[in-house]
């Protein structure tokens, strides 16, 4: 429900793993911002694929901390591999981050919220279908 609300544009940002994003095709995804440093080139060019979509444009941020410089150097390297050496850098003003802590800090609470509410659903239908299993082999043994 929550893509479909997505799709439709009643919800503006869609928070996602890149096993979800898999075979996804939403039109008019402006932006997508990663807040990891792809390992690879395939997952980058996935990840910056949701965007620019049947010709349209679109732009990919990746968000690292300043004190990250490794990863800094290694991203530059994965973009020049994607035939991208042209990505500006930007710096963020450190009091922007902290006024949006609260917001990310409630998006992540309702985040772990629904992964725990859908393992628990998940573990709960697999115990269910599970035991449904061993019943059917029980009776079937039976006949």
């Amino acid at each position: 429900k929550t893509l479909k609300a997505f799709r439709e544009g009643k919800i503006q940002v869609l928070v996602s793993s890149d096993a979800m994003t898999r075979g996804m095709d939403v039109e008019g995804v402006n932006n997508v911002v990663n807040y990891d440093k792809p390992a690879y080139i395939k997952t980058y060019i996935h990840r910056a694929g949701r965007t620019a979509r049947a010709g349209q444009l679109g732009r990919c941020f990746t968000l690292l901390h300043k004190d990250e410089v490794c990863l800094v150097k290694r991203f530059k390297k994965l973009l020049q591999k994607a035939d991208n050496d042209s990505c500006p850098i930007h710096s963020i003003p450190s009091s922007l981050i902290e006024s949006l802590r609260p917001v990310y800090k409630s998006a992540l609470d309702k985040l772990k919220e629904t992964v725990e509410s859908e393992a628990h659903r998940k573990h709960t239908i697999g115990f269910k279908l599970s035991r449904m299993g061993k019943g059917r082999v029980t009776g079937h043994a039976k006949q």
